[in-house]
């Protein structure tokens, strides 16, 4: 028998139930339901995750990493998109010190400030 053959064959089965495990009661449910032709399977009610719905504490936004960020200009309408993978706070930085930079070769920000 192939492998494909044998995963087709345990997914066709109709005859498991899934319940939520109760003590006493879920027992007695699956001793009907097995009277029957089914299997029980059964799923745990208390998950960590449907308690704690909040995972890790939220970082502020200059400390979050792998974002789009946008830059708006101060003096027109203008604004500029950007992606880091750094902090935001650090790519920033980075933008204001290429500003106040006098040797050419300025990103599009600096261009823009130095010309507007």
């Amino acid at each position: 028998m192939s492998s494909n053959h044998h995963i087709n064959k345990i997914t066709d089965r109709k005859d498991f139930i899934t319940l939520p495990y109760i003590r006493n009661l879920s027992e007695n449910i699956k001793r009907i339901l097995r009277g029957v032709g089914f299997r029980v399977l059964y799923t745990i009610l208390k998950k960590l995750d449907r308690i704690i719905k909040r995972g890790k504490d939220l970082l502020p936004n200059n400390k979050q990493t792998n974002v789009v960020y946008r830059l708006n200009c101060l003096h027109c309408d203008a604004c500029y998109v950007g992606q880091t993978k750094r902090h935001v706070e650090t790519r920033v930085k980075e933008h204001k010190s290429d500003v106040r930079r006098i040797v050419g070769n300025h990103s599009v920000v600096s261009k823009h400030r130095l010309i507007g």
